[in-house]
């Protein structure tokens, strides 16, 4: 006799398989299966129901009994039930029927797993639910063989009829009453606090293992970008790169670990690192449902929010699908939408009261961060449990899964996505075209920002910006004529941008300009600038938006120092040193050149720094050593540098008796001599726009005339007087020519430089070229006053309240012209706010309007505070008419305030 067969079904894949009992050893209680690797509990060993019995031999049948008359021979009996076992019994199949085609096939249960299990039609290729155990076999029917009564089968007994039916009889209660309705909330929330309570442990340890590897991710980011920074600079390729590494670590790492926290809620018998080898075996299976649900829920959320709801609800429940019945993909997502078919609104409601209790307790501070370590398993089991109440109300649900269904759902959450391309190409399209533009004309290397002069791709006809001259000094007033298009938006503005700075681009003006002023609608005006501290070339720029918009006009001047000899108060003296930079007590020679009909008390002298220029009793004041001219015009002065380090400069004076400064050179005393710049008459060149920058503000540096650049060329801020090595922040310059570089200003106050080197190593600490000199939070010179010789405006104090005639047309309209640096306040005019002071450190603020005069009295409100730690405090109130065919401007009044705040009052009466 063989031995008995035991049939193993894989309760993971479903996949079943006949061994002989005498093939497995003795102990054994849990096996692998051969498809799925995934490890079940052995059955126990018994005979099948199907194994048939052996048949009974002819003489054990003849000793039984006595033959009958009737009998057949014992051999002829014998023989007929010994041929009756069949290789497969009917009763071992089942009959399988598609809800969706009725189309029906017979199976071998044996083959079917003793679970729910999900089925897909060969005919219409629809999936759907079916469960062996709720299923009876079929009936089979009599062998045509058997004729021995006693081998037959018992004759099942027949359903009575009605009539037949006793009285009392009722229909048996079936063990469990199926579910109909969901779970309320209180109930939901009750059995997730039972499940939590008893796996809080496992579930807590896997969503502490998962904080503390989300922190460590944070902080080994940080620390990489700081070492690639460290060796490559600022390279936005890199630091790019390294960022989505370390991101696509974080988030492949957090999916093993949601993937075994499900598995965990699924089988409360998984401790932790069963769980964490389920979550790991099982990867890319929940990676690829994480993904779908991400693209297709943020892409609703995309699509005006609700969609975004909608998807949340119908696919919230693939991650449990996926663990328990093993569908994965679109497959588990297209699951969950048929279990919440019907239930939409319950379920909604039911997710919304645990996603507001879980915001509400992750909110508070400090303690939110302990709520979170909890509210995240919870909420998954609280999920879990309501993905278990729709499972027993639907039992079987049958679903499409063909590619067609898969893709709408794909294209549906992709529509999102396209919509907010969609938006964005409407909104900045100007702004994209723009951008097209300044491509295709200029080199977009964040490196680059070579002068460019102006062209057709951003100049606009309508727009024109004209100035009464092209040369200014420093901090002298700059009044511009604006003529701008009729369809500009309020923001339209005009500022002082280096004329290095490339064109075209109102974003990249925005980060270079040192004043603005917005148009507020005004199609014809003039503003009031002020010329910038440092000499060099700047341009005005027209710019139609303060957003992302674009450059329509410019026009360029210079600005040169009071003394300088193409400035109005035009002079010949020139100082000039070898070098800037000398140790206490070395000899400082100089080279002057002077004027001929200058005094023969003409002096140089050696004065700080920080004292103001201009004036020769206060330099008389100050001067460290002097020497007299003596009627020279050209040669050498020897100086001895002074003990102090610091910045010092040598200032020339036209006289000796209340005169005024006509030329000045600066240069610096520190207590080690620094190396001495290689090839400082070269090609390399280094600038910045101010001279003075507070402790954090950020300092664009240009350099340029880099004839052979190397990845390895740098640049460094240092203090004036350190020795080359002691160098601060640095950047390479990555083989760029020329270009801007954004550095941040020291905390530590003083004066500072940039200096220049070249292809490190091979270059060494050996500089080829330094920047001017700049102050960082110590306050800087005073700025020079300068009015123009032909100007109609007198330097002088006007009364509070002044007179305006009615005269001329229009007579009630006139200009204003505000202007304030370092202030916070307000100016309102005859009550109504015209024009607000922000506040911002060291920027200027500048507004140009009209206003309207009532007759009589008219009243200007000047609500103002300094703002602490300024260097400067200015505020100006300009009212005046102008005439645009001539120029010319008739000025009433110009109030102007520079302590530390209050309310001023001007009065303006209207009338004759």
């Amino acid at each position: 006799m063989s031995s008995s067969v035991l049939q193993l079904s894989c309760p993971h894949c479903g996949l079943s398989k006949q061994v002989p009992t005498d093939k497995i050893p003795a102990g054994i209680k849990r096996v692998k299966c051969p498809k799925c690797k995934q490890a079940f509990a052995l059955p126990a060993q018994s005979e099948p129901a199907s194994q048939p019995q052996p048949a009974v031999p002819p003489s054990a049948a003849l000793q039984q009994r006595a033959p009958l008359p009737t009998d057949k021979p014992p051999s002829t009996t014998a023989a007929s039930v010994q041929a009756e076992p069949q290789p497969v019994s009917k009763q071992r199949l089942i009959t399988i029927t598609c809800p969706h085609c009725k189309v029906s096939r017979s199976v071998n249960r044996d083959k079917i797993p003793a679970r729910p299990v999900t089925l897909q039609c060969h005919q219409c290729q629809q999936r759907f639910d079916f469960d062996i155990r709720t299923t009876a076999p079929q009936p089979s029917a009599l062998p045509a063989q058997t004729t021995n009564p006693e081998m037959l089968p018992p004759t099942p007994p027949t359903q009575p009829t009605p009539a037949e039916k006793p009285a009392s009889a009722q229909p048996e209660a079936p063990a469990e009453t199926a579910r109909t309705h969901l779970s309320d909330i209180p109930e939901l929330f009750s059995r997730s606090f039972a499940v939590f309570k008893r796996r809080i442990l496992t579930l807590i340890g896997i969503n502490l293992l998962a904080m503390v590897l989300t922190f460590a991710a944070y902080f080994l980011l940080g620390a990489a970008i700081d070492a690639l920074q460290n060796m490559f600079g600022q390279n936005p390729v890199v630091l790019t790169l390294a960022s989505a590494v370390s991101i696509g670590l974080s988030l492949l790492m957090l999916t093993a670990l949601g993937g075994a926290i499900t598995m965990a809620i699924v089988d409360e018998d998984l401790g932790v690192r069963p769980a964490l080898g389920l979550g790991i075996q099982r990867f890319a299976s929940f990676l690829w449902v994480f993904v779908l649900l991400g693209f297709i829920i943020s892409g609703g959320y995309l699509a005006f929010f609700i969609p975004g709801v909608v998807f949340t609800v119908w696919f919230i429940f693939a991650q449990f699908i996926l663990a328990e019945e093993d569908l994965r993909g679109m497959e588990a997502l297209l699951k969950s939408r048929s279990y919440v078919e019907g239930h939409f609104w319950g379920i909604l409601g039911r997710l919304a009261v645990i996603a507001v209790a879980s915001g509400l307790l992750t909110s508070i501070p400090l303690l939110g961060i302990l709520f979170a370590l909890f509210a995240g398993p919870f909420t998954l089991i609280y999920y879990h449990e309501v993905y278990c109440d729709l499972v027993a109300i639907k039992q079987q649900v049958s679903y499409t899964s063909s590619r067609k269904e898969k893709s709408k759902w794909l294209l549906a959450g992709a529509s999102g996505y396209l919509i907010v391309l969609l938006g964005g190409i409407l909104l900045l399209g100007p702004a994209l075209l723009q951008g097209l533009a300044t491509f295709g004309a200029h080199d977009l290397n964040p490196f680059e920002q070579e002068t460019s002069a102006p062209g057709e791709g951003w100049l606009s006809s309508d727009a024109y910006l004209d100035l009464p001259k092209t040369q200014y000094v420093t901090h002298e007033p700059i009044t511009v004529n604006v003529v701008a298009p009729a369809n500009l938006p309020a923001d339209a503005w005009v500022g002082i941008v280096p004329s290095y700075v490339p064109h075209g681009d109102e974003v990249r003006n925005d980060q270079h300009n040192l004043s603005y002023q917005y148009l507020n609608g005004e199609i014809l005006t003039s503003m009031q600038f002020y010329a910038p501290a440092v000499p060099g070339d700047y341009d005005l720029r027209l710019n139609d938006s303060d957003n992302n918009g674009r450059e329509l006009t410019s026009t360029t001047f210079t600005v040169v120092l009071p003394y300088d000899d193409n400035s109005p108060a035009a002079t010949s003296a020139q100082l000039i040193l070898a070098r800037t930079s000398f140790v206490p007590g070395a000899k400082v020679v100089v080279i002057f050149t002077a004027p001929e009909d200058l005094q023969t008390d003409a002096w140089v002298g050696i004065v700080p720094t920080q004292i103001a220029h201009g004036d020769e009793a206060l330099n008389d004041q100050y001067d460290l050593s002097y020497q007299y001219l003596n009627g020279q015009t050209t040669g050498t002065l020897t100086f001895t540098a002074p003990n102090s380090s610091g910045q010092y400069d040598l200032r020339m004076h036209d006289t000796d008796s209340s005169g005024r400064e006509i030329a000045s050179v600066t240069f610096t005393v520190g207590a080690s001599s620094p190396q001495q710049s290689l090839g400082a008459d070269g090609p390399e060149h280094l600038s910045i726009d101010r001279s003075y920058f507070q402790a954090g503000d950020t300092i664009p540096l240009y350099f340029s005339g880099i004839t052979s650049p190397a990845n390895q060329d740098w640049i460094s801020i240092y203090r004036v007087g350190d020795d080359n090595r002691n160098y601060g922040q640095y950047f390479y310059l990555q083989g760029q020519s020329s270009g801007t570089l954004k550095f941040t200003a020291p905390e530590q106050p003083g004066e500072y430089e940039f200096r220049m080197f070249l292809n490190w190593p091979d270059g060494d600490y050996q500089d080829v070229a330094r920047s001017a000199m700049f102050s960082i939070g110590s306050e800087p010179p005073e700025p020079r006053s300068f009015t123009p010789e032909n100007s109609s405006v007198e330097n002088k104090l006007y009364p509070s309240t002044v007179l305006v005639p009615r005269t001329g047309e229009n007579p009630e309209q006139l200009m204003v012209y505000i202007y304030a640096i370092n202030y916070l306040g307000a100016v309102k005019f005859n009550g109504s706010e015209l024009y607000p002071i922000k506040g911002e450190q060291d920027m200027n603020y500048n507004y140009s309007g009209t206003i309207d005069l009532v007759p009589g009295s008219n009243r200007f409100d000047v609500n103002y505070k300094a703002l602490p730690d300024s260097w400067m405090n200015k505020l100006e109130l300009k009212v005046y008419r102008h005439d645009w065919e001539s120029g010319d401007e008739e000025v009433f009044a110009e109030w102007r305030l520079d302590d530390e705040g209050g309310l001023a009052q001007y009065e303006i009466i209207f009338g004759n």
